[in-house]
This record gives structure tokens, sequence and C-alpha cells, in this order.
């Protein structure tokens, strides 16, 4: 009677197996409950966006650097940021960024020219 079971259990626990392994499309021995390596991968051309810090700091380069191109502030940016804050960025996001967010920059330009100086000691001059 015991060997009958056993069997009998061996044969539902293999097609148990087998269904799951038919319903999920992938190999049970890989684990039955593990996500597949391809499911898991993010896919290419869907990142997190990015901060928004990075965005107010492009802007703010861009305010001080008026006659920069965008190669030359995604330069600067990543130079910065690279090694501290493990961010960079690339030219096109530098020109999306500058091109959506141009009341901001103007801003940013106004506040830098009309900013009222830090104090200096008296006689320095």
């Amino acid at each position: 009677m015991l060997t009958v079971l056993q069997w009998l259990f061996n044969r539902v626990a293999r097609l148990w197996r087998w269904l799951w392994e038919w319903l999920r499309g992938r190999s049970v021995r890989a684990g039955m409950f593990r996500r597949s390596p391809a499911a898991a991968a993010p896919r290419p051309g869907y990142r997190p966006p990015k901060p928004r810090w990075v965005r107010t700091e492009i802007i703010w380069l861009r305010a001080r650097m008026p006659e920069a191109g965008c190669r030359t502030i995604a330069h600067h940016f990543n130079r910065r940021f690279s090694a501290c804050r493990h961010m960079t960025v690339g030219k096109t996001y530098v020109a999306d960024t500058v091109r959506r967010h141009q009341h901001l920059l103007l801003e940013a330009c106004r506040k830098l020219k009309h900013r009222i100086p830090r104090p200096l000691p008296r006689n320095l001059i």
C-alpha cells in the first residue's frame, strides 16, 4: 500500500511540474518561483527618469555658461557628478532639458544677473 501511495504521489508531482512548466512557458529546474532573467531585465529604452536635482543643475550650468553648447554642459556635469553621485547625462538629455525648460532657464539667468553680491570685508579692494 505504501509503494502505491508513493507511486501516486510521484505521478501527481510530475504532472504538477509539467503543468506548471507548460503554463509558465519556462523550465521548472531554473527555479519554480523565480522570475526568468529575461523578465527581470529592464527593457531597452525604458529607463527611470533622472532626479529633479539633475534638471536643476543643468539649468544652473546653462545659466552660468550661456554661450556653451550641450556637449560642454554635459561634459562639465559628468566631470562634476559622475564620481560622487554616480549620475551622468548625455548631450541629447541636456538639449531636451534646455528646450523643455526655457522659462526656468530665463528665470535663472535673471536671478543670476540681478543677485546681490556677497558682502566683502571693508577696504579689501
